[in-house]
């Protein structure tokens, strides 16, 4: 238990959180000013897609606590700072977010046409999240369904209807008709999910590196932005 609370430190703060003993100032350069203002989010995504550099400047912790002191008194920009470089990183994922939505809105009626490439897409799809996330048991096993498709695929038309849920739509409504949309995009890390995931699945994305780095992103971003002493025109100035 101990060891996991240090290691959870260590991602969020670094290793070096207490600091070089031989700094006394939080304004000497060698200081992560992010890490004073709240967050320094280069440890958050480590071996993920979103991975950053490793933040190379001191988190201290007795810093922090003389910084947090003096910042009653006098406002140093250091969380207009940090709130530009967390809008910056929200920004893209809501990018992402929108491209895959469109991604997947596109792909809607080609599915159809060719049941076995919806399928396989989807567990390509489903297997770039897993290997995201670290899961190497089901990556394989999802890779294993791919291959199997791909030769299913490759011995049969696509012409010819599948069984199952896929050719029960094509025979209903026609290869042009309505489908069922397997796959949803996370309104919070951008990854794609799948309808069919059961709630250990799903449980296993909420709790993961990638979703939990960009919830508390957004989290802090929200806030930076209602801090009662925000200087907007700073915010918005410095960040142009």
């Amino acid at each position: 238990m101990v060891d996991e609370m240090r290691r959870q430190l260590d991602a969020l703060m670094g290793a070096d959180r207490n600091g070089d003993l031989s700094i006394s100032s939080f304004q000497d350069p060698q200081v992560c000013k992010l890490f004073l203002a709240g967050l320094c989010p280069n440890e958050l995504f480590n071996n993920t897609r979103r991975s950053m550099q490793p933040c190379k400047k001191v988190h201290s912790l007795p810093l922090k606590a003389k910084y947090d002191d003096e910042r009653r008194h006098k406002d140093f920009g250091y969380e207009d700072e940090l709130e530009r470089l967390l809008r910056s990183i929200v920004r893209d994922c809501d990018r992402e977010i929108e491209i895959n939505k469109r991604k997947l809105e596109e792909e809607e009626q080609t599915k159809l046409v060719d049941p076995f490439e919806r399928q396989i897409k989807e567990l390509e799809e489903r297997q770039a999240t897993l290997g995201e996330e670290g899961n190497l048991d089901e990556f394989m096993k999802i890779g294993q369904q791919i291959e199997e498709l791909k030769m299913k695929r490759n011995q049969k038309s696509v012409t010819e209807l599948p069984e199952g849920e896929v050719g029960d739509l094509i025979a209903q409504h026609g290869p042009n008709g309505p489908q069922h949309q397997a796959l949803r995009v996370c309104e919070i890390c951008s990854s794609y999910l799948s309808s069919k995931d059961d709630e250990k699945r799903l449980q296993d994305h909420y709790i993961g590196k990638l979703h939990q780095g960009f919830q508390v992103v957004r989290d802090k971003l929200a806030e930076l932005e209602k801090r009662p002493d925000r200087n907007a025109r700073a915010v918005e100035e410095r960040g142009m």
